[in-house]
């Protein structure tokens, strides 16, 4: 391009870094390292990164396309060596910049040839070094910390960060490769940032196309693409793009891109209420009556515990997601609207394992409540004189419950309310064969799909696509009777009449949860 900056790089060598041609447009800016842009960006050496193929998928009309990765580089040097300084001088309101590092990280992070690894995962810890390289003292910082800087510099500047995980390797070459992806998506969720997952999404594309094709888009080391390869992740990296719900290059794309189809993160997730177990053959997924990407925060009403904890409770909605961590506390957070008759709700929710040290919370407690109402006045259930966020107090409550365990928690379980009136115990359905078996707790990091169904008689409480709870009529349930003893008896409509209408509600205690793609489906009969 015309125009260029020069940096000073730790080898003493200036780098010529292009910047926008067109400084009346916006710009979409990429940095990383060579897997972005290698050496010039011309493949003079074989060798091309995917942001160097990019710009054909977007009209320069309308948008600079300018690739300031650099090979070599990581997290910490694109910063230490000067590039970054330089890079915050170019941005302005409505830029957008896509981040990937994390190839050269794992690197040692102190020697006399490139100084560059990170410190492991992406907390606030540090290290003092004397640089072998640079001979100057330096505090070297994790992965994670160096995301948060180029987050927090771009959002000062009123541009828009995208966070991107490595693109895969041919065959793990890279130290660590799933781990940098992972702490690239937790930085990226935790400070409300977009994410690509170009690590798994790229990977599984790689797996389609069969190992011979993959061959083909890497030059020896198996780290760096060939022009087809690099072409192969361009698109994979519009298609990802694509995927956003909030897309902000969207208006930026060319023709080009048009004829991508859309990636994301984890098909599985895309899809809508799935019909199994009880079922199957029974009824099918009708219209959608409700969506929530939580972007209001008005259409939920917290119920949070108030306890002695000297950590206060955090609840945020931000870019698709509702945030909630309560540490020392149980809360409840329900949504406004009643949903009533056959219905399948549904919703994505993470318990991340991050903050679990600094606040002393515990990766547990994917809890719900759905038809649920105060028995004598039903949206009572909002009354926080009534229900308060302390779990006991929704024992009065009609309605179903089901949880999933995790850590110190491990009960997974299904319920049918009220457990006490008047202020009494009564009878009431518990079921728990799943309790403490490894393959029904909480995935740390993972993102589960819960899906509640009501339809007539049938009940259901699905995870991942997975029966994990479901009775209809003629079931032998287990029930708790008031004295505190069980017992087996056969679920009939007459003696546990099935809730059909009432409201939904988030449950959690101590810990930390990501929640998203709330939506409720009608259910038909198949006949």
């Amino acid at each position: 391009m015309a125009n260029s900056v020069e940096a000073q790089n730790a080898n003493e060598r200036n780098i010529q870094l292009p910047v926008p041609t067109n400084s009346e447009l916006p710009s979409l800016y990429l940095i990383g390292d060579s897997t972005v842009r290698n050496g010039s960006g011309d493949g003079a050496n074989g060798q091309w990164g995917w942001g160097s193929v990019l710009s054909s998928y977007f009209d320069t009309d309308r948008v600079n396309v300018v690739n300031r990765a650099l090979g070599g580089r990581s997290s910490r040097t694109y910063i230490t060596q000067g590039y970054w300084s330089q890079q915050k001088e170019l941005l302005k309101p409505g830029d957008v910049v896509l981040i990937q590092f994390g190839h050269n990280d794992a690197s040692p992070i102190n020697d006399t040839s490139r100084a560059r690894g990170v410190l492991d995962g992406i907390g606030e810890e540090k290290k003092d070094i004397f640089n072998k390289l640079t001979k100057k003292v330096e505090t070297v910082y994790t992965y994670g910390s160096y995301l948060r800087t180029y987050i927090s510099d771009i959002k000062n500047k009123g541009a828009t960060p995208i966070i991107c995980s490595l693109v895969p390797t041919n065959g793990k070459v890279i130290d660590k490769e799933d781990q940098f992806a992972k702490w690239a998506e937790q930085v990226a969720v935790t400070e409300g940032v977009r994410f690509l997952d170009l690590n798994k999404i790229i990977a599984r594309e790689y797996e389609k196309v069969g190992r011979d094709k993959v061959q083909d888009f890497f030059v020896d080391d198996n780290v760096h693409t060939t022009r087809e390869g690099a072409e192969f992740s361009a698109e994979m990296v519009v298609a990802t793009l694509k995927g956003l719900e909030q897309n902000p290059v969207e208006p930026w794309f060319s023709k080009k891109a048009e004829t991508v189809e859309m990636r994301n993160k984890d098909t599985k997730e895309m899809n809508g209420p799935v019909v199994t177990g009880y079922g199957e053959g029974r009824f099918e997924v009708g219209e959608l009556l409700y969506r929530d990407d939580f972007t209001n925060p008005d259409e939920w009403v917290p119920q949070v515990e108030e306890t002695d904890a000297q950590t206060e409770p955090r609840i945020d909605f931000w870019n698709g997601f509702l945030e909630v961590v309560v540490p020392g506390r149980g809360a409840t957070i329900w949504n406004r609207n009643k949903f009533s008759g056959n219905v399948a709700i549904t919703y994505k929710v993470k318990a991340p394992s991050t903050y679990v040290e600094e606040l002393g919370i515990v990766v547990r407690d994917i809890n719900t409540f759905w038809h649920a109402s105060d028995p004598n006045v039903p949206d009572d259930i909002f009354n926080p004189d009534k229900y308060t966020g302390a779990f006991s107090s929704y024992h009065k409550q009609q309605g179903y419950y089901a949880s999933m365990g995790g850590r110190d928690n491990t009960t997974t379980r299904f319920r049918r309310y009220p457990r006490i009136r008047n202020g009494e115990p009564v009878e009431h359905i518990a079921l728990s064969e799943r309790d403490g078996r490894k393959k029904f707790l909480i995935r740390p990091d993972h993102t589960h799909t819960i899906q509640l169904v009501t339809y007539d008689d049938v009940i259901q409480y699905i995870v991942d696509g997975n029966v994990y709870y479901e009775i209809q009529e003629g079931d032998t349930v287990t029930v708790f009777r008031p004295d505190g003893t069980q017992e087996q008896v056969v679920y009939t409509p007459e003696r546990f009449p099935s809730y059909n209408e009432g409201w939904f509600g988030f449950r959690l205690v101590n810990t930390h949860h990501i929640y998203s793609d709330f939506r409720v489906c009608r259910l038909e009969s198949v006949e």
